[in-house]
């Protein structure tokens, strides 16, 4: 059985980009909201064509680590801007990820890098704010995410 390491800090970015692209039944991929995926950077714009459409730009904003001894649990304040050139579907993307923030459970969670870290649960949600950057539509959305570090 697995034991939870109890003060850890990880990749809060890596884990939310991890899970958000291995969704490419409903968010990310061609005939999805996201077809570009989750990113840590904006394309470069001289290759756009390797990148077409919209896009989830993740970063963190805070958080603190192992602040609950019993679960070994670190929370990071996550925000992701959802872009691209059209606000319907960039609405769509923010809003089902949102949604599926919402499924995350303290009981379940799931399994990402390796199996090394489980996302539990996700926790004051804010957004989707409706803004533009030059031309294009964003929504951003703003999120605590739990993650707990496991090792054999």
């Amino acid at each position: 059985m697995a034991n939870v390491k109890a003060t850890s800090w990880v990749d809060a970015e890596a884990c939310l980009v991890e899970w958000a692209n291995s969704r490419t039944g409903d968010l990310v991929g061609s005939g999805n909201p996201l077809p570009a995926g989750f990113r840590y950077t904006q394309p470069d714009s001289r290759r756009q064509g390797q990148h077409r459409g919209a896009y989830g730009l993740v970063s963190i904003i805070g958080g603190e680590g192992s602040f609950l001894a019993e679960g070994g649990m670190m929370r990071a304040r996550l925000s992701v801007a959802f872009v691209g050139d059209k606000r319907e579907t960039v609405a769509r993307a923010a809003f089902m990820y949102c949604n599926l923030l919402e499924q995350f459970t303290p009981a379940g969670g799931v399994l990402v890098l390796d199996g090394t870290v489980r996302i539990a649960f996700a926790d004051n949600i804010s957004g989707p704010l409706f803004t533009t950057y030059e031309d294009q539509t964003q929504y951003l959305v703003d999120c605590d995410l739990y993650l707990q570090v496991i090792h054999p």
